[in-house]
């Protein structure tokens, strides 16, 4: 095993933790079946998880499960910005958005006059971006199909998060049934 790479053992379960091109791998057993296989994003958690990671390797029992824990989170943390950062491309597209590949792929928006990446949309953070969304679906149900209960209610909550959660859940209604 090379310096990228950590075993843990604990009686017969394994578990291998490899740094490799810019990816998280972690994988079980002595077969190597994988079980996670994740993206280091740049900055930050580069160094964080560089530091895990050798945490790992410490002598410490304590210091090896609080970096365990720390790649759990890490895990969860990346999981919720992929769906996030998915999301937010579903919203731009339904909102007809124009997709501009320059390099990266962006968005241009009403919110700004550079490209804006779908990781970088504040559909889950600010009202401003949310609501005309919310009003092109509430126009929608009103023009087509009339109130469907469960839309009406979510789209019409004070909660940012649950407003957010109703509009994905909408347009994938809605692309599936077109």
């Amino acid at each position: 095993m090379d310096n990228k790479q950590v075993k843990l053992e604990r009686g017969a379960a394994s578990m291998v933790v490899t740094l490799e091109q810019g990816h998280l791998i972690i994988t079980h057993g002595t077969e190597g079946n994988l079980l996670l296989k994740t993206p280091i994003p740049e900055g930050t958690w580069q160094g964080r998880i560089w530091k895990l990671f050798n945490d790992l390797k410490n002598e410490n029992k304590e210091v090896r499960c609080q970096a365990v824990v720390e790649f759990i989170n890490f895990y969860n943390e990346s999981e919720s910005a992929l769906k996030r950062k998915e999301d937010n491309k579903l919203i731009a597209e339904f909102m007809q958005w124009k997709k501009v590949n320059a390099g990266l792929i962006g968005y241009e928006t009403p919110h700004s006059v550079a490209l804006i990446k779908p990781s970088d949309m504040l559909f889950l953070t600010d009202w401003n971006w949310l609501m005309p969304v919310a009003q092109k679906i509430e126009k929608y149900l009103c023009d087509n199909q009339g109130k469907v209960g469960y839309f009406d209610e979510c789209l019409q909550s004070n909660d940012l998060e649950v407003r957010y959660q109703a509009v994905v859940e909408f347009i994938n209604f809605y692309n599936e049934s077109h």
